[in-house]
């Protein structure tokens, strides 16, 4: 009798090991899709480049159009703390374009543990055969913009300041 009870148990473990394998593979599908036709190299340029600014790096990733916009960059780092992946849009074969929530060393505290996130607009482009992080709209090359509508990633008004003789925007506080 003990061993039918084994039994019995080890099918049930078997099957609700199943369910959750199945669960898993639909969540990642999920995932995937919510991505659309973006390519493994993009997602995959952009989750290194975000991961590495959980480390207090990332700026080997980013292209760069002007050297005020990579002095300044360098010059103040900020370290990633969390970041959310919106929204995926492809704008054109070479440029895609991502809506993420992020926190960074940057933030008032008081932000971040209130749980707010900024709201971001980077974008992957495909430069001379090699892909890159755009973290400004202005970094995208001209030859990059057809079909690129730059009203979808503006930060509007939120002009805060200027460092370098660039205007600094606020992206907008969202939880």
């Amino acid at each position: 009798m003990k061993t039918k009870g084994n039994r019995l148990f080890i099918l049930v473990m078997m099957s609700v090991l199943s369910l959750l394998l199945v669960a898993c593979s639909q969540t990642n599908s999920q995932i995937k899709s919510a991505a659309g036709d973006i390519p493994k190299e993009v997602t995959d340029l952009l989750t290194n480049y975000l991961e590495a600014g959980k480390e207090g790096g990332g700026l080997e990733y980013v292209h760069f159009e002007n050297d005020a916009d990579k002095e300044l960059s360098y010059a103040n780092p900020v370290t990633l703390l969390d970041y959310k992946i919106t929204q995926s849009e492809k704008v054109n074969d070479d440029l895609y374009a991502f809506t993420i929530l992020t926190q960074d060393s940057g933030m008032p505290q008081q932000y971040i543990d209130e749980g707010d996130y900024l709201q971001v607009y980077n974008f992957a482009a495909r430069i001379e055969g090699t892909w890159y992080v755009i973290t400004n709209q202005r970094n995208i090359p001209d030859n990059l913009k057809t079909g690129f509508d730059p009203s979808k990633y503006s930060y509007g008004d939120a002009v805060i300041g200027s460092m370098g003789g660039i205007e600094v925007m606020q992206p907008e506080l969202t939880k």
